[in-house]
C-alpha cells in the first residue's frame, strides 16, 4: 500500500534532534525527512528536512511501526535542502 498525502499536506519521516531552531516568534518543535507530498505544495521536495510545528499535525504509525507526520505545508516553518540557491 502506498500512503499519498492529500490538500496540500506532506508526509515526514521525524529525525533525531540534535538541537532546536528558535527565531523571534516560535520554537521549532520537529524535524523530519519528507518522504512523500501532496500535489500542489511547493515549500518542500521528497528528500528535504522541514522543521514544523507539530501543534496541527496527524501522527500515525507506518507498517512498520515507526511513526510519521501528516503536516499541512503552512506548518512548515524551515527547510533544509540541496538546491543551489539562485543568485
Amino acid at each position: 500500500m502506498i500512503f499519498q498525502p492529500l490538500n496540500k499536506h506532506v508526509e515526514v519521516k521525524p529525525l533525531v534532534q540534535t538541537s532546536v531552531v528558535i527565531t523571534q516568534s516560535s520554537t521549532y518543535e520537529e524535524k523530519g525527512e519528507v518522504i512523500s507530498i501532496a500535489d500542489g505544495v511547493t515549500a518542500v521536495k521528497v528528500g528535504d528536512v522541514a522543521f514544523f510545528d507539530s501543534y496541527l499535525c496527524a501522527k500515525y504509525p507506518d507498517a512498520d511501526g515507526n511513526f510519521r507526520y501528516l503536516v499541512p505545508e503552512d506548518s512548515i516553518r524551515a527547510k533544509e535542502t540541496n538546491e543551489q540557491i539562485p543568485g
